[in-house]
């Protein structure tokens, strides 16, 4: 729906943004890919679930972020279990949510997919910056009480102890010590 409004010119936005709707109605017909909504609307009734900390309201993602969320975990190579995209360029201003978002896509990753082992980091430059989605995430998980009695929140990582899956910051001041 987000890519048809946007294509319609009902909701504005940028020449990457249009590319990246244009691609998705395209894609739909194309046999070489599956569109499994009921995968997408999974990731995204996780993090619909998430309860935002300071504000202790749910979490509702934007139509631009569903759309993003949608896309990642909606898209597959047809007759697989491979996902079409395991990465994403999100850039906007500040105060427009993307740390959450990107904190409740690695809880999903790491609790949501039911992987055995998984890993999620949290990477950039310096330690502050990784942890501010780290933050975020532990955040979310101590507004959750099914999610606060399954992961065990440290200092340093989020283990989810029932698949053993982790959640870490990851900087690269660590590598310079």
């Amino acid at each position: 729906a987000y890519a048809e409004e946007v294509l319609a010119g009902r909701i504005p936005a940028g020449r990457w943004v249009k590319l990246a709707c244009e691609r998705h109605i395209r894609d739909l017909k194309n046999p070489a890919l599956e569109w499994r909504e009921e995968a997408a609307d999974k990731a995204i009734r996780f993090i619909g679930g998430l309860r935002l900390f300071e504000a202790n309201k749910l979490f509702v993602l934007e139509p631009w972020q569903a759309f993003i969320v949608g896309s990642l975990f909606g898209w597959y190579m047809a007759g697989t279990d491979l996902r079409r995209f395991t990465q994403a360029y999100v850039e906007c201003g500040r105060g427009n949510g993307k740390s959450p978002a990107a904190a409740a896509i690695g809880l999903y990753m790491q609790v949501g997919l039911g992987v055995n082992g998984a890993q999620v980091f949290s990477a950039a430059t310096t330690r502050d910056q990784a942890r501010i989605v780290y933050r975020d995430a532990q955040h979310f998980v101590s507004g959750e009480p099914t999610l606060a009695s399954a992961v065990d929140s440290g200092v340093t990582r989020l283990l989810y102890t029932k698949r053993q899956a982790t959640f870490r910051p990851l900087s690269a001041e660590a590598s310079k010590m």
